[in-house]
């Protein structure tokens, strides 16, 4: 539950029922400055939990009174948690809030186990009748799936994992050389063999460090899914996630993505890499350009709250945009959940370019209509990086005003972009599974397999650099979300391509969904495909191949 709860928070570049209930809006309030970080009054939470789990004993009906009371104690300590994580992400030397962070991990643990005992023992209680018309069905099935999510046995298991994640954090932001190896390259200053072999030295390095601590992860995590009951780390983790597909089914759709997308991707890059490198040079187009984008788009048949969504992030400066030696290397978008308070996060100096502003804005978008997430609430991925990828593809018509004479090729590269993100999150779980399955594999073994994996997707093999992806670490198993999503949202380019009106209405109905949204029934709501249950891998392959003036066909039968 500690790592719903932080994915709930964040979606990096982060369920049970159905829900689209009419949004609770933001108000006008504080800005982001103004929000103090408070750490919790985490006794006076255990002294209501104690008086709760009395009156559930006896049977006391106040027990609902002092369970409300509890969720909005947890709530607060939720802000808190946000508040401080965003604030590490800052500045990560700022090591008073790195070791909140892992005070308040540490906590939620704690409490959401008492939480789970208590809810429990309401249900099996004299209480439990008012209790199930209190909560609803759909809460007590959401507490029946987390009830195996957590359980004391592991609280010190993830105290050593969180440990083990801040200090990749702090090891994966070290300036390690190859930036100006590139430079000095690019002056004439070293030779491309130079450049070469200094960069797979630095690269190898860099492996070795911070492999070892994904090795640690590995066993830490194996062990806390055997002690919660697990065979399989990999179930727990996709459970985690609060998904509505199997590894099994995740590992049918990368077969699928493997036949009809592998083929074109290679194709594509064949074709129009150097030629949109070309361009790219001159582009003048930055982040900087990305928020006045939106703001001359949006009103431009998006939904209304669109605009009023912006407009209340700049109001009260809800975003962080900028580089730094200490800023986390991220994009992502948080919500500080009791103030109705979304927070856009971009490390420009990572993320230049302003479709990293229409991606996180997606995220911002569908928090900004969302209820507060309460203790047992959670967040779908699949669903989350529709929102975000959606309006990527959405954002093409700006692409004229963005980028002039080079916007067609522009487009092409934003959907290439968006057929990598499907090869790479089907490379990335099924590399993600065999770790999991081959838990004691030497680091010289994960590289072999990873490297494998990226020639078989037809991408650039990563034998060292697998390491610098922060998802491995922080969340695993999370990847596999960028590809079921980009899949939903170049369905969503297809039908704009045709009728651009209904695509914005589908767009409208998918960020409807926020708290305990699923995956698959929302798209059958909404209209668009399963890709676990249909052919539109096979579908958008020929729509993106015409689209792209290739011969789909002829690459087949090659």
């Amino acid at each position: 539950m500690r790592r719903i709860r932080r994915l709930f928070a964040f979606f990096l570049i982060l369920c049970l029922t159905l829900t689209a209930c009419a949004p609770k809006q933001p108000q006008a309030g504080a800005s982001f400055e103004q929000m103090k970080y408070t750490r919790p009054d985490v006794d006076a939470i255990h002294t209501t939990l104690d008086e709760a789990l009395e009156a559930a004993d006896a049977g006391d009906e106040q027990v609902l009174e002092l369970y409300q009371q509890l969720m909005d104690q947890l709530l607060q300590f939720d802000d808190n948690y946000a508040l401080a994580t965003i604030r590490n992400y800052l500045d990560l030397d700022d090591t008073y809030y790195e070791d909140e962070v892992a005070w308040l991990d540490e906590q939620y643990t704690i409490l959401d186990n008492r939480m789970l005992e208590l809810t429990g023992r309401i249900l099996d209680s004299s209480c439990g009748p008012a209790a199930r018309e209190a909560w609803g069905e759909d809460f007590i099935a959401r507490y029946e799936s987390n009830a195996q999510l957590n359980a004391p046995e592991i609280e010190a298991l993830t105290v050593q994992e969180q440990q083990l994640v801040n200090q990749y954090n702090k090891l994966a932001i070290q300036e390690d050389g190859r930036e100006q190896l590139y430079e000095d390259y690019i002056e004439g200053d070293i030779t491309l063999k130079q450049y070469m072999e200094g960069y797979t030295e630095i690269s190898q390095q860099r492996n070795q460090e911070l492999g070892d601590i994904y090795m640690q992860l590995v066993q830490l995590r194996v062990q806390i899914a055997q002690t919660l009951g697990f065979s399989r780390y990999t179930d727990y983790a996709y459970q985690c996630f609060f998904r509505d597909f199997t590894p099994e089914e995740a590992a049918q759709f990368a077969q699928s993505v493997q036949e009809h997308l592998v083929p074109l991707y290679q194709e594509l890059e064949a074709e129009y890499t150097l030629r949109i490198m070309s361009i790219e040079e001159r582009l003048e187009a930055s982040w900087e350009d990305g928020v006045p984008t939106l703001r001359s788009t949006l009103p431009n048949g998006y939904p209304e709250k669109m605009l009023e969504a912006l407009e209340f992030m700049e109001e009260r400066k809800l975003y962080d945009f900028g580089g730094g030696d200490s800023k986390m290397v991220s994009a992502f978008t948080s919500y500080i959940s009791g103030q109705n308070a979304p927070y856009l996060f971009v490390n420009t100096a990572v993320y230049q370019d302003p479709t990293t502003i229409f991606h996180e804005f997606g995220h911002y978008y569908n928090f900004y209509l969302s209820q507060p997430a309460l203790w047992n609430d959670g967040n779908n991925l699949d669903i989350a990086e529709v929102h975000s990828q959606g309006l990527e593809v959405l954002m093409h018509e700006a692409y004229d005003q963005l980028y002039g004479k080079d916007a067609d090729l522009m487009r092409l590269a934003s959907l290439k972009d968006l057929l990598y993100a499907v090869l790479s999150g089907c490379s990335e779980d099924k590399f993600q599974q065999w770790v999991y399955e081959n838990p004691d594999a030497t680091l010289d073994e994960l590289n072999a397999v990873h490297a494998e994996l990226d020639t078989q997707f037809g991408m650039y093999e990563m034998y060292y650099e697998w390491v610098e992806i922060p998802h491995h670490f922080e969340s695993p198993f999370y990847y596999i979300s960028y590809a079921t999503s980009a899949i939903s949202a170049l369905e969503i380019w297809e039908t704009a391509q045709q009728d651009r009106d209904h695509a914005l209405e589908i767009y409208d109905q998918i960020t409807q969904f926020t708290n305990n949204a699923q995956y698959r029934e929302p798209l059958e709501q909404c209209g668009l495909s399963d890709p676990f249950d249909s052919n539109c891998v096979e579908e958008i392959a020929e729509v993106l191949a015409d689209y792209a003036d290739i011969d789909l066909e002829q690459l087949q039968a090659a």
